[in-house]
């Protein structure tokens, strides 16, 4: 996207972080809107499961949660070593990692109301077909399972 920005091949692009941030400090391009400014608390990066493997492994499936959870707090808590470990891992520069981790918000928390405001959105839309929007949200997102692990 990046390098079809730079030659002229597109005018604008849509793509989550890092992208945006590397087109900025590469002086390519600019940010006209992030997503959050769009949709406050919209559903974007998730973990997810299969319905029967969580099933089976409960106890596996909530120590990746676990995990994820203390990777969030890792990165809430130490801001210039993640930015290193995410500068080391992605191959770009810091500057970009900078930049683009300072757009993200790191939460364990889900955006249920969010999530709602989305399923009903693809169902107006004719995209799915959900009889009971907030049964189905509570058995897609397991905030049970997920308040469980982090007590809050």
């Amino acid at each position: 996207m990046i390098g079809a920005l730079r030659t002229d091949q597109i005018d604008a692009f849509i793509a989550w972080e890092p992208y945006p941030a590397k087109a900025v400090t590469s002086e390519v391009g600019r940010v006209i809107a992030s997503s959050h400014n769009i949709w406050k608390d919209h559903p974007c990066c998730v973990l997810a499961a299969a319905e029967r493997f969580l099933q089976s492994n409960p106890e596996n499936v909530k120590g990746v949660v676990r995990g994820h959870v203390k990777a969030i707090e890792f990165i809430r808590q130490n801001h210039e070593d993640a930015i290193k470990i995410g500068t080391k891992y992605t191959g770009m520069d810091e500057a970009s990692i900078r930049r683009a981790m300072d757009n993200v918000n790191y939460t364990p928390v889900l955006s249920i109301e969010g999530e709602k405001e989305y399923i009903n959105f693809l169902s107006k839309l004719k995209y799915i077909k959900v009889d009971d929007i907030d049964s189905f949200v509570n058995h897609f997102m397991k905030p049970d399972f997920l308040r469980e692990i982090v007590k809050r």
